[in-house]
């Protein structure tokens, strides 16, 4: 006898897409799982993100697949265990992906990025912080719309108070799963080689994600350094890390929510075009700080924003007591709740 599934979760990851769609979706299927809904992953085939499903039942496709095969896939799936819903969380969508889904009488939660609708799905997921996102007459349309439906992971259920001390003593570098802009290694050299401008910082903290390829590059720049640096690889609880810092640098993903929900002061380095849309509304209500792709590799103007966020105190502390009134623990069971209303 088949198993039976009442959510199929559609997602990748990969170096070049990074893993955030895994973590929230698997932070959310967990949710599922708890109220006793059997769930099935789907995603191309990849042995990161084959690790962080961990005990979540999953099928694989190929990483080459067509359009019409993976359809072909996911309908015998849902046919074979009688899926309910279909859960989709890719960073691009096919003109003709959700279209078809949508004809195979399940009900379709889709995702988004940039979108805060689409005619094919019957429940749009989409907590970025887009354009009037932060605006509390914002309309969500039925729709989870905006950072009250940011999706954290369990670690993060307790949040513990961020002391904003008078002095940076401690850096937290995290570019999130895979980091392909290789910020990791260039804002630390950029850091070390500028010591004496920074003699305030004790450690570099260095997240490198699961699909992160610069820990090489860390190990030959740890020899040259004066500045102590602490690599933080396969990380479980970076969380746990965060709150031992003083102030971050980051990538506009998931983590940036994360580190703004704990009220840590954060300079964004967006890896794409839409994380700089969702890092400036941020930044615009001076929440965090951005590095715009157009100055990612003007190394003075980082160092000048760098050096200004660590001699400023006050400045940090708005920034602390901005981000901390946006976010809140509660946005996997607001999407589940949503989920289970269809």
């Amino acid at each position: 006898m088949h198993k039976n599934y009442e959510y199929l979760f559609r997602v990748d990851g990969s170096h070049q897409l990074g893993l955030g769609h895994i973590f929230r979706t698997k932070t959310l299927a967990k949710y599922l799982i708890s109220k006793g809904k059997n769930t099935l992953y789907v995603f191309r085939e990849n042995e990161n993100v084959r690790r962080l499903i961990e005990n979540i039942d999953y099928f694989t496709i190929k990483a080459d697949i067509k359009l019409e095969e993976e359809l072909n896939i996911i309908l015998n799936l849902v046919r074979k265990h009688q899926i309910k819903t279909i859960i989709n969380d890719l960073l691009f969508y096919d003109e003709d992906y959700l279209q078809s889904l949508s004809d195979f009488d399940v009900k379709l939660v889709t995702f988004h990025e940039d979108r805060i609708s689409d005619p094919s799905s019957d429940l749009v997921i989409n907590y970025n912080t887009f354009n009037k996102a932060l605006d509390k007459n914002n309309s969500h349309n039925n729709n989870c719309l905006g950072p009250k439906y940011c999706i954290f992971p369990d670690t993060l259920t307790e949040k513990e108070s961020i002391n904003i001390k008078n002095n940076v003593k401690k850096v937290l570098l995290s570019f999130g799963g895979s980091d392909p802009c290789d910020y990791t290694t260039k804002i630390a050299k950029l850091m070390i080689n500028n010591h004496n401008l920074l003699d305030q910082i004790e450690e570099i903290i260095v997240h490198l994600g699961p699909s992160n390829r610069q820990l090489e590059n860390i190990y030959r720049l740890m020899e040259k350094s004066d500045i102590k640096i602490n690599i933080k690889h396969k990380v479980r609880d970076l969380h746990s890390i965060m709150i031992q810092t003083d102030l971050a640098l980051s990538s506009g993903g998931n983590t940036m929510y994360e580190l703004c929900y704990l009220g840590i002061p954060t300079i964004i380095f967006p890896q794409n075009a839409h994380q700089e849309v969702f890092a400036k509304e941020l930044s615009d209500h001076q929440l965090v700080s951005l590095i715009s792709r157009k100055n990612c590799n003007n190394e003075k103007y980082i160092l000048k924003l760098l050096i200004k966020l660590i001699i400023n105190k006050s400045l940090r502390k708005r920034m602390n007591q901005s981000s901390i009134k946006i976010f809140d623990p509660n946005g996997v069971r607001r999407v589940g709740e949503a989920i289970f209303c269809l």
